[in-house]
């Protein structure tokens, strides 16, 4: 209990903006979604809306189908509401040993880049470790479970970003329900 609580804490702070948010794609069949996995994407995003919680549009996504799917299921349709962002494909490039690759460097940017004021920045992309606490419970092959999103506290753009939480999708409805 004391996690949910926890996430009910970090939920209501992205309700302020600042944050990064980082999400790994709803439930796939091949290359887009299963009938389940976009339930999924748009149930979380109508408790963005329902919840007020703030979006800096466009919303970026991985150029993978599943990735763009779910933006624009969770986040809605249209150039002005998604936008793909070729890089975030390279996720695992990340924390790669080279540190001057220009798409390391790239995604370190926009993580980094703090979002307009009381908005958060979305991004939709695929299983990835941002910390060594992550692992998704119900897959031990992934860290990140479908529609994990991760909450990244961006400190300006050449200082970095810090992890902050993650928050699943049962918690983000166990809160909607709750509220």
């Amino acid at each position: 209990m004391s996690n949910t609580k926890i996430n009910f804490s970090l939920i209501e702070k992205i309700k302020r903006g600042g944050y990064v948010l980082y999400l790994r794609h709803a439930e796939p069949f091949n290359n887009t979604l299963s009938d389940e996995g976009k339930k999924q994407a748009k149930k979380l995003g109508d408790i963005f809306k329902e919840r007020h919680i703030p979006i800096q549009y466009p919303v970026l996504t991985s150029p993978i189908g599943r990735t763009i799917e779910t933006g624009k299921l969770a986040f809605g349709d249209g150039d002005q509401q998604t936008k793909i962002y070729e890089n975030l494909k390279f996720i695992d490039d990340l924390y790669g040993k080279n540190s001057n690759h220009p798409i390391k460097k790239d995604l370190v940017a926009s993580f980094e880049k703090k979002p307009s004021e009381n908005l958060n920045a979305v991004f939709v992309g695929h299983d990835h470790r941002f910390h060594e606490s992550l692992q998704c419970k119900n897959d031990m092959d992934h860290f990140l479970c479908y529609l994990d999103t991760v909450v990244l506290q961006p400190k300006g753009q050449g200082n970095d970003f810090e992890f902050v939480g993650v928050i699943s999708l049962n918690q983000f409805i166990a809160w909607n329900n709750y509220n």
